[in-house]
Order: structure tokens, then C-alpha cells, then sequence
């Protein structure tokens, strides 16, 4: 009578959750992964796994007597799997009884803290700033040719006009943050560092002990680059961050775009919206 053939190995079961939390059983442990920071948890650390309301996998740590257990929490939409996932976890932990002797199971777990990736996004990349460039000369050279000069003074001074939005868009992007951030943002200390490719960078590590390096523009009192700058973080994505501004600088803020980033926004609509179709059709 022939053997059976060798079970193959199982695959880990796997988890994930928004876009960088994971959760998976493999290699004796259990993968727990939050933003830039893995733990691994042995799952000789492991009490037991529980799902208390189908929705939130529980997994409790052992814990020496009068001590609270630690407990790490993942949860999903995908009642089905959490449910596999713990019965795989409870399935695979070593046994215990009531008399065997407790450890502290958090002092097992293995942190493996990654780098952040710093994203530098350009307000305007190289190739966007050549189309743009390329589509104002033709407006240029298309109001020249009609021979309209006031049309031609109108598209000179949009120019400048639409630098003035640029920098409104900028200044509202970081008010809206600084709004979001007001409840829930965490505020550290950041240390100015300049990167390779000439980016203002300002590093700080949040409360998980990963570092982050984020770029803060001049949006400071005295509009420079101070070596230690005080700034408000996303705790679920700590690359969104804003420098903390004193309200006098906000207000300023919000009353320079009411005076004249509203006026530069119609003009500059004005101008390249309206002023070709006019030359052109009418």
C-alpha cells in the first residue's frame, strides 16, 4: 500500500485593510502591519484570538498575574475571514491551562519599524510647466495676430494673475489640512534637514517610532527654513503634515485670498476662458 502523499504546506492567511494595514498568520506568528510599522507576534505570546463583534479580530497577549493583557485590534468588513483567522490562530498557539505559568507576551513582540517613503509632489512637475508655457506662447501669438493690443495687455497680465491662484490653491490646500488636522492631528517637533534634490525636508518620528521626513513650504511667520519647527500630523498618514501656525498668520492668510485671490481668480478666468473665444468667434 502506497504512502499518502506529503500535505503541502498551508498558504498564510492574509488580511488587509485600507491601504497599508495587514494581518496574517505565517511562520509560527502572527504579522500585524499598521503604516510603516510591522510587529511580529510569536504566537507563544498569544492568550487568545477573539472576535467580539465579527467585525474586530482581538488578538490578547498573555499576561503575568495582576497584570493587563495587552491586546492588539484589526478590523475589517470581512467577517468570514477575521473568523478564519482567528480560529487558525487559537488552532495554532500551544496549548495552555488555567496552572500554566503566564509571561509577559507584549515583551515577545518583535517591532520591525520601516522608513517612511518621503513622496515629494511638485506643485507643477517639469512637463505640465512646458505645456503650460507652450499653450500661454500660443495664446500669446494668437492675440498678436488678430492685432487686438488690449487683448494682447490682458494676456501679459494673466500671467501674473495666474501665479496669484497658484499660490492661493497652496494656501488653501494647507488651511483645509490644518482644519482636518485640528481634531485629530498629533503635534511633534520636526528638525529641518536638506535632501539631495534641493527639497526642504523637515524630519520628525511619530509616536510609533518611525521617522518621517515631509516637505514644509514657506509657510512660516518669517517665511524661512528655522532649524526646529513645530508640526501637526496625520496619525493614520504621517506624510500629511502642516507646520502649526499662530492665528495671526491664518487670518492673514484667509484675508489676503478674500482681497485678492478671489479678484485674480475672476481675472484670470476672464482671460483665458473668455478673452479667446472672444477674439476668435466674436
Amino acid at each position: 500500500m502506497k504512502n499518502p502523499p506529503p500535505a503541502s504546506r498551508p498558504q498564510p492567511l492574509t488580511l488587509r485593510s485600507g491601504r497599508s494595514d495587514r494581518i496574517s498568520l505565517e511562520d509560527g506568528a502572527v504579522s500585524l502591519t499598521r503604516g510603516a510599522v510591522r510587529r511580529r507576534i510569536p504566537l507563544t505570546a498569544v492568550e487568545e484570538a477573539r472576535t467580539p463583534d465579527g467585525r474586530t479580530l482581538e488578538i490578547v497577549l498573555t499576561a503575568a498575574p495582576g497584570r493587563a493583557a495587552t491586546t492588539y485590534r484589526f478590523t475589517s468588513r470581512y467577517a468570514a475571514t477575521l473568523a478564519a483567522l482567528r480560529d487558525a490562530v487559537n488552532a495554532a498557539r500551544p496549548p495552555r491551562d488555567v496552572h500554566t505559568p503566564r509571561v509577559d507576551g507584549e515583551s515577545l513582540v518583535e517591532v520591525v519599524a520601516r522608513e517612511a517613503p518621503v513622496r515629494l509632489r511638485d506643485d507643477m512637475p517639469r512637463v505640465r510647466r512646458l505645456i503650460g508655457v507652450a499653450l500661454y506662447l500660443a495664446g500669446l501669438a494668437l492675440m498678436l495676430v488678430a492685432g487686438d493690443g488690449d487683448a494682447v495687455l490682458y494676456w501679459a497680465f494673466g500671467a501674473v494673475t495666474l501665479a496669484g491662484v497658484v499660490g492661493s490653491v497652496k494656501i488653501v490646500k494647507g488651511l483645509w489640512l490644518r482644519i482636518v488636522l485640528r481634531g485629530r492631528g498629533v503635534t511633534v517637533t520636526a528638525e529641518h534637514e536638506l535632501s539631495g534634490d534641493r527639497k526642504n525636508l523637515y524630519r520628525f518620528t511619530d509616536t510609533q517610532g518611525v521617522e518621517h521626513r515631509v516637505p514644509i513650504g514657506f509657510d512660516t511667520q518669517s517665511h524661512q527654513h528655522p532649524e526646529r519647527l513645530r508640526v501637526t500630523y496625520d496619525p493614520n498618514r504621517p506624510g500629511r503634515a502642516t507646520s502649526v501656525l499662530p492665528s495671526s498668520v491664518v487670518l492673514a492668510q484667509v484675508s489676503g485670498l478674500v482681497l485678492l485671490g478671489v479678484p485674480a481668480l475672476v481675472f484670470t478666468a476672464y482671460v483665458f476662458l473668455y478673452l479667446p473665444v472672444e477674439v476668435l468667434f466674436l
